[in-house]
C-alpha cells in the first residue's frame, strides 16, 4: 500500500481523484445549483424536528456512532482500485477508459501543451526559492532580470535564498534576498512591483522551500503573482513533465502497468479538461492538491509511473469533440455514482473490490460530540435522518440528503457535504449502532409515511402492501417482490433494526428465523439477516413492541409443543440477545397477536383469540410481566385471520382487523382505548385469496 498519509476533504463534490488510501477529492467547479444548494446548507436555521424520516437513526446510548460504509471518495468516473482489479483481469488501459467513461471517444493527438499549475504547497505568504545559475525576474517596468546578479558586488554565492512577498503598502511584491547566516533584506530595484515574478534556471527546473521545512524540485518555471488580498505560486511546465508528478502522487507506481497508464490518461485528459474550462484571465489552470490533481513535481517521480506518462503521450478522451471530465476516485465501493456529465454514469463495478483492500468495505466510528460540533444550531444531539439515497447498491446507495436533527431543530445538508465536514471517506454508509431507545412499533407503517398499513402474501408467494391513509382508509394493493411463499412464516414486526422501518421477520423452512429490513417504498431487504436458528418449534410470533422496558423492541413466540410464550429480547440493532419464558398454557389459543397498547395505559399489550374464539387482552405491565387478562369480545368463530397494525383510523388508539371467513372481507373494529372494541365494519374486499395475512 502506498505510504500517503490521509487527507481531510472540506469541499463539496470530488473533481478529480483521492489516493488509494486518502481520502476524496474536493470540486472546484460546481453546477450553480448545487452552489445554491450548499450555500443554503452551510447557513442552516434550526427549525421544529417535524416527523421522522423515512430513514431514522437515533441517538446511541454511549457517545458513538459505528458506522458500515462503501467507497472513498465521491465514486464519479474511474474507481483506481477499480481499475487496478480490471487489469488484474487482463483488461488493458483502453479497456479500462470504456468501462469507466462510455461513450467518450479516445484521441491520441492532444500533444504535450503548458499547464499552470497552482502551487498551493507553498502557501499563500510567499515564494522562496534557492539560487541557481540564471534564476531571474522581472523588475518595475516589467523586463526580465538576473536576479543572482544582484547586486553583483555580493556574488551568487552569498545569496542563499531568494523570496517574494506581497508589500504590505502596496498591492506589489518585494524580492527579498538572505545572505548566508544573516535575515531577510529588501532589495531596492525590485521593490513594490505591481509585475508577476518569475523564477527560473538554465536547467529547466527550480528548487524552493516548502514552508513546513525541507525543499522541492519543480520542473520549468515558477512565478509569484498576486491573487486578490494575497498571493500565489505558479508553476509553468510541459503536460507529461506536470503528469509525471501526478501519477505517482494519485496510484501506486507498483500497480499494474495498464492500471497505471489508465491513471496517465485519466489525469491527462481531466488536465486538458481543466485547460479548456480556464478563463482566459486566469493566471493558472489547476492546483497541486485533492481539489484539482495532487501533484509534488519531481519529488515523487517514479521509473514506473513515467514511463505510464511517455508511453501514453497525448492520448485523452474526449466527448463532443473536447477533453472529458474524467474525474475519479480512490473506490467507488462496488457501484459507480453518476457525475454531471453524461459518460459519468451510475452502474456496477464488477472490478472494485477484485483486489482486497480497506476502503471497497469500511467501518468508523463517529462521536456525538462531533456531529454537535459540526451542527451547533440543532442543539443536543437526537438522530441522523437519511432523507434519500441513490438506491444504487448496498444499504440503499449513496446519501443524497441527510438531517441532523437535536433539542433545537433540525439541518439538512447533502450527503457529501455531511461526509466532508465529519472526515467520513464516502457518503455510502449507513449506522449500525442500537439507538438508546428503538423507535416505536406502531402504527405498522412499511412504506414510511407514519399511517397504519396491511401486508399479505398471496398463493404465488407475491408480498403485497397495502396502504393505509390514517383515516381508516386502504389503497390498492402493490406488488413488494417474489418468493416470499418459501418461508413457512411471516411476520411483521416493526422497526426492529435501527433505521426506523417497518421489518418483517421470515421462517424458513430449515427453522430459521431472518430479519429483512424495509424500505422508504414498501420493498423489504433481499439480504435478510439471521435471527437464529431452531424456530420450527414457535407456530405464532408477536411483535409487541418493548415488552420488557429496556428501550428495545422485543419478540413474543409461543411454542406450540409446550404452550409456553417465549420473550426474544431485542437489541435495538436488528438482533437478538435471548430469549425466556413468559408464559405457560398459550397453546390454547388459535392466534397470538398484538396491536401496541391496547388498554390505554402506555404500554404494550398482548392479544389472543382462544379455541372458544374469545378474544382476550393480555396487559402488559411494562416491565416484562403481565396484568390481568380481560375479555374483548366473544364471537369470532366467523374469522380465520387477526390483524393489530395499530392505530388505522387516526383516533390515537390501537384497532383491529380480521378476515371474515364468509367473503374474504377485511372489518375493521375500532379500538376505545381502553381494551374495547367497536361495532365492525367493512373496510376491505376480496382479501379471501390470501392464504397468509401478516398479523
Amino acid at each position: 500500500m502506498h505510504p500517503f498519509p490521509p487527507l481531510v476533504r472540506r469541499a463539496p463534490e470530488g473533481r478529480g481523484a483521492p489516493r488509494p488510501a486518502p481520502t476524496a477529492r474536493a470540486v472546484a467547479r460546481v453546477a450553480a445549483a448545487a452552489v445554491a444548494a450548499l450555500a443554503t446548507a452551510a447557513a442552516t436555521v434550526a427549525t421544529a424536528p417535524g416527523a421522522l424520516a423515512v430513514e431514522s437513526y437515533g441517538r446511541p446510548a454511549g457517545g458513538t456512532i459505528s458506522l458500515v460504509g462503501h467507497g472513498w471518495g465521491h465514486g464519479h468516473g474511474m474507481s483506481q482500485w477499480g481499475a487496478y482489479g480490471a487489469a488484474t483481469k487482463g483488461l488493458s488501459w483502453q479497456q479500462i477508459m470504456a468501462f469507466y467513461y462510455p461513450g467518450t471517444t479516445r484521441s491520441s493527438s492532444y500533444g504535450n501543451p503548458e499547464i499552470r499549475v497552482q502551487l498551493r504547497a507553498l502557501g499563500y505568504s510567499s515564494t522562496t526559492v534557492v539560487p541557481g545559475t540564471t534564476l531571474t525576474g522581472r523588475d518595475a517596468t516589467g523586463k526580465e532580470v538576473v536576479i543572482d546578479s544582484l547586486p553583483s558586488a555580493l556574488g551568487p554565492t552569498a545569496i542563499t535564498a531568494w523570496r517574494a512577498v506581497r508589500s504590505s503598502s502596496a498591492a506589489a511584491f518585494l524580492l527579498q534576498r538572505k545572505m548566508s547566516g544573516g535575515s531577510w533584506v529588501t532589495d531596492g530595484a525590485l521593490k513594490n512591483t505591481p509585475y508577476d515574478l518569475l523564477f527560473s534556471d538554465a536547467d529547466g527546473r527550480v528548487t524552493v522551500l516548502k514552508p513546513a521545512g525541507g525543499t522541492r524540485d519543480y520542473q520549468g518555471t515558477v512565478t509569484s503573482t498576486l491573487s486578490g488580498s494575497s498571493m500565489t505560486s505558479v508553476n509553468t511546465v510541459d503536460m507529461d513533465d506536470y503528469l509525471k508528478g501526478v501519477v505517482p502522487s494519485e496510484m501506486p507506481a507498483s500497480w499494474s502497468t495498464a492500471a497505471v497508464q489508465a491513471q496517465a490518461v485519466a489525469a491527462r485528459t481531466y488536465a486538458a479538461f481543466d485547460i479548456n474550462d480556464t478563463s482566459s484571465t486566469a493566471k493558472w489552470d489547476t492546483c497541486d492538491t485533492t481539489s484539482c490533481q495532487v501533484y509534488s513535481g519531481l519529488e515523487n517521480q517514479d521509473s514506473r509511473s513515467t514511463s505510464a506518462v511517455t508511453s501514453t503521450t497525448g492520448q485523452v478522451l474526449t466527448y463532443g469533440g473536447k477533453p472529458a471530465f474524467t474525474q475519479f476516485s480512490s473506490s467507488n465501493g462496488g457501484w459507480m455514482a453518476a457525475g454531471s456529465q453524461p459518460y459519468l454514469v451510475a452502474k456496477p463495478d464488477p472490478y472494485d473490490g477484485v483486489v482486497p483492500n480497506s476502503v471497497h468495505s469500511w467501518t468508523a466510528s463517529l462521536s456525538v460530540s462531533a456531529i454537535q460540533s459540526a451542527f451547533p444550531s440543532t442543539g443536543t444531539f437526537q438522530r441522523l435522518e437519511m432523507v434519500s439515497r441513490d438506491g444504487n447498491g448496498d444499504l440503499g446507495g449513496r446519501i443524497q440528503y441527510i438531517r441532523v436533527v437535536g433539542s433545537n431543530g433540525a439541518s439538512q445538508v447533502s450527503g457529501d457535504t455531511f461526509r466532508g465536514w465529519l472526515g467520513l471517506k464516502s457518503e455510502w454508509f449507513a449506522p449500525t449502532s442500537a439507538p438508546a431507545v428503538s423507535s416505536p412499533a406502531f402504527p405498522r407503517d412499511v412504506t414510511d409515511d407514519g399511517d397504519a398499513d396491511l401486508v399479505a402474501v398471496t398463493s404465488g408467494g407475491t408480498l403485497k402492501v397495502v396502504k393505509g391513509n390514517g383515516s381508516g382508509g386502504f389503497a390498492a394493493p402493490m406488488s413488494a417482490g417474489a418468493g416470499w411463499g418459501a418461508l413457512t412464516m411471516v411476520r411483521s414486526v416493526g422497526p426492529f433494526g435501527n433505521d426506523n422501518r417497518g421489518d418483517l421477520v421470515g421462517r424458513r423452512a430449515d427453522g430459521g428465523l431472518w430479519l429483512y429490513p424495509g424500505s422508504s417504498t414498501g420493498a423489504f431487504s433481499t439480504a435478510p439477516t439471521s435471527l437464529g436458528s431452531g424456530w420450527n418449534g414457535i407456530d405464532e410470533i408477536a411483535a409487541p413492541g418493548d415488552w420488557d422496558g429496556d428501550g428495545h423492541l422485543d419478540l413474543l413466540g409461543r411454542e406450540r409443543a409446550t404452550g409456553y410464550l417465549w420473550l426474544y429480547t431485542g437489541t435495538g440493532d436488528g438482533r437478538i440477545s435471548g430469549r425466556k419464558v413468559v408464559g405457560t398454557g398459550w397453546n390454547s389459543m388459535r392466534q397470538v397477536l398484538a396491536s401496541g397498547d391496547f388498554t390505554g395505559d402506555g404500554k404494550p399489550d398482548v392479544l389472543a383469540l382462544s379455541t372458544g374464539n374469545v378474544l382476550y387482552v393480555y396487559p402488559g405491565n411494562g416491565s416484562g410481566g403481565w396484568l390481568a387478562r380481560r375479555v374483548v369480545t366473544a364471537g369470532f368463530g366467523s374469522f380465520d385471520s387477526l390483524v393489530g397494525p395499530g392505530d388505522v383510523t387516526g383516533d390515537g388508539r390501537a384497532d383491529l382487523l380480521a378476515r371474515r371467513v364468509s367473503d374474504g372481507a377485511m372489518v375493521l373494529y375500532a379500538g376505545d382505548g381502553s381494551g374495547g372494541v367497536a361495532s365492525g365494519r367493512v373496510v376491505l374486499t376480496g382479501w379471501g385469496s390470501y392464504p397468509t395475512i401478516l398479523p
